[in-house]
């Protein structure tokens, strides 16, 4: 399941994402996605727009924690 999801993220909003943690968990992982631009209100956008996007169409993924980092 997290192959797909990484794949259609990386589609839909033109963002890198990648499975960073917990690859031996079959029940559980960590999706890390980044992206590139001179606006944090645009990157800020962006990231909500995943959330929102894995929560909408992504049913039976269960958002546990997430965090948006701007560096």
């Amino acid at each position: 399941m997290v192959k797909p999801l990484v794949s259609r993220l990386h589609k839909e909003f033109n963002i890198s994402a990648a499975e960073v943690d917990k690859n031996d968990l079959w029940d559980e992982s960590v999706i890390a996605c980044g992206l590139v631009t001179n606006e944090k209100g645009i990157a800020d956008a962006q990231l909500n727009s995943v959330l929102k996007f894995v929560e909408r169409y992504w049913r039976d993924v269960e958002i546990i924690q997430y965090s948006i980092i701007f560096l």
